[in-house]
């Protein structure tokens, strides 16, 4: 169960949400949501969210980041989502997801919007 509001979450901005589904059965929820905490810019993601509110997969559709630290948020962050819900926070804020050494601004944006994502798929 997340708490909160989709204030809690930073400035994000939920640009769609869809049901996934597998034939006529729906699996999950996607969320397409920008995070407008970015330290070079707004950061666009899809979110997976499976019927148990879990994270199946993070896809990053725009990122405008700082080259070599916060640009490498799909290589370092994007892999630390899948099965995680709830309310996600990096390390920094006494959470379980590690933020970008040197871009923690970034990996704030994007694991708020990451949970803003599982809220709106909850609350749908």
């Amino acid at each position: 169960m997340i708490n909160g509001s989709p204030e809690d979450y930073g400035n994000v901005v939920v640009v769609g949400v869809y049901d996934a589904s597998d034939g006529e059965k729906t699996v999950g929820t996607v969320v397409n949501i920008i995070s407008k905490d970015g330290y070079g810019g707004d950061i666009q993601l899809a979110v997976g969210v499976d019927t148990e509110n879990r994270v199946t997969g993070v896809a990053i559709l725009s990122i405008n980041e700082t080259a070599g630290l916060g640009m490498n948020a799909e290589r370092d962050l994007v892999p630390q989502y899948p099965g995680k819900n709830g309310r996600l926070k990096v390390t920094k804020d006494g959470g379980e997801i590690e933020a970008i050494s040197g871009a923690t601004i970034t990996s704030r944006a994007v694991t708020n919007a990451v949970s803003a994502a599982l809220y709106i798929a909850e609350v749908k």
